[in-house]
């Protein structure tokens, strides 16, 4: 018996055979339709299924879908290999295949390729959903797009261009592979997919659908490891992403612009990572209308850097706890500048935002959460971008109300002396943010309470700024949290 090393094999196998083997390499059938994998590379399908061998012609005109039943049926008929069934791929040309009734895949293990997203266009010309996979999973589409004869006439049913569900039975949809696909103008959502665990998402776009431009709902139930990855979801009428009850999933290089719905991007979950999107509200947002980039909700979330131009509001967190928002890009527009970088709500707790200057941004951070922690490059702690502003006066003290927000400004313009804070909830963190252009720190004296600033004001006379952040303490005392100088 002859033996070939792995590195003879490699060898062999890049000069079109393997010697010793009698394996040449695989020839495309004659006539066969390219097929186009997202690296460029035309894989081979010898056992392929053509809609084409049951009469379908992509035309945009010729009713294709007794042609795309048979071919379904003739993929999945059984083929066991080793007790397991092997269902034979699906491939499409280059053209346009107009279907009027939707399109079911029940079963396991598919795959269907078109001949690339610019190329393979599925015509839904009827009510009801568009395509529908109700299988357990293990399904992949590439290189193909959903589109719609007359968006205006399909009225019936959800409408949605791409529907999967499990079925009767099961709890997931495991593995579903969605790769260089688009969907458009759907009278509802483009893409709806429910219960998926390992969802993957590659080069997909969703545009000028009626709903969202892609939603996915676990239910209910809590779906992991789900990846999107370069996508772009634009001009729907909800969300361009719309995610509820995930957790350990992934977003990246997520675009959402001029979208209609309530934000650009909504995700929903516990322990997600959104690695840098680009959220932009150029066509929907007027200067007075409300238009949010990401509404993030959950525990143990992160935002990991991002554009967001022209929106009302950039990041919106909304019962979010131990979330973090890390070194988003904010920048306004010329006569509507982002109005809140980042705003959290008061049913928000123990979040971090460390955020980079934008500009054109009225407020960078709105904190009406608890136990917030806000930094400039992970420097400058802010607990408030819009303060209540305090202006005192010789001799005069102050008390700071804390019942409008976490944070206080103070003009001292000239000696003043700095109560303990009235309304600070137990154990919220506070912040002093105190400007000493009018007057030196040396005119400023704190009460009893606030321990070990005045070391840190005599260290610091000749700042501008001083920043103390404290904890407020059953007892009323104000702890240090962080004391802080700058010009």
């Amino acid at each position: 018996m002859t033996l070939l090393s792995r590195r003879k094999i490699l060898a062999a196998t890049a000069c079109g055979s393997v010697a010793g083997l009698g394996a040449s390499t695989p020839q495309m059938a004659a006539g066969a339709a390219p097929t186009i994998a997202s690296s460029g590379v035309l894989p081979v399908h010898d056992n392929a299924v053509r809609p084409e061998s049951y009469g379908a012609i992509p035309d945009g005109k010729t009713d294709c879908t007794a042609a795309f039943l048979a071919a379904i049926a003739a993929a999945t008929r059984s083929n066991y290999i080793a007790g397991r069934q092997r269902n034979q791929p699906i491939v499409l040309s280059a053209g346009v295949y107009r279907l009027t009734q939707p399109i079911h895949f029940s079963s396991t293990d598919m795959l269907i390729i078109g001949a690339g997203r610019q190329n393979s266009l599925l015509l839904i010309d009827h009510d009801g959903p568009g395509v529908v996979v109700d299988s357990g999973g293990n399904m992949e589409f590439r290189g193909i797009v959903i589109g719609s004869s007359d968006a205006r006439k399909r009225k019936g049913g959800s409408g949605d261009g791409f529907v999967c569900q499990p079925h009767a039975g099961t709890n997931f949809t495991y593995f579903l592979s969605l790769i260089d696909f688009g969907v458009s103008d759907q009278p509802n959502n483009g893409i709806a997919i429910y219960d998926p665990e390992g969802l993957r998402m590659e080069n997909v776009h969703a545009r000028n659908n009626g709903g969202d431009g892609c939603l996915i709902d676990s239910r209910g139930l809590e779906d992991i490891c789900n990846k999107i990855d370069f996508a772009r979801f634009a001009e729907n009428g909800g969300c361009g992403l719309n995610v509820m009850n995930v957790a350990n999933s992934i977003f990246s290089r997520v675009e959402c612009h001029n979208n209609r719905g309530m934000c650009q991007l909504r995700l929903q979950g516990n322990y997600n990572t959104i690695e840098y999107t680009d959220c932009e509200g150029n066509l929907v947002y007027n200067g007075t209308k409300p238009a949010i980039g990401v509404i993030l909700s959950g525990k143990g979330n992160i935002i990991q850097g991002g554009d967001f131009f022209q929106l009302s509001n950039a990041i919106s967190l909304q019962n979010a706890h131990d979330c973090r928002v890390i070194m988003p890009k904010l920048e306004g527009a010329g006569g509507a500048p982002l109005l809140v970088g980042v705003d959290i709500g008061p049913d928000c707790e123990r979040n971090m935002v460390d955020y980079v200057d934008g500009h054109l941004t009225t407020t960078r951070v709105r904190d009406r959460g608890v136990n917030s922690r806000v930094t400039a490059g992970g420097v400058t702690p802010l607990a408030d971008a819009m303060p209540t502003a305090v202006q005192q006066h010789a001799s005069d003290m102050v008390a700071p109300d804390l019942s409008a927000g976490h944070t206080v400004s103070l003009v001292a313009d000239g000696p003043l002396r700095i109560d303990p804070p009235v309304n600070a909830r137990s154990g919220a963190i506070f912040t002093l943010m105190i400007d000493t252009q009018a007057h030196g720190l040396d005119a400023l004296t704190f009460a009893e309470a606030y321990r070990g600033v005045a070391d840190h004001i005599a260290a610091n006379a000749d700042r501008r700024y001083l920043t103390c952040a404290f904890v407020a303490a059953p007892d009323g005392r104000c702890m240090p949290h962080s004391l802080f100088s700058y010009d």
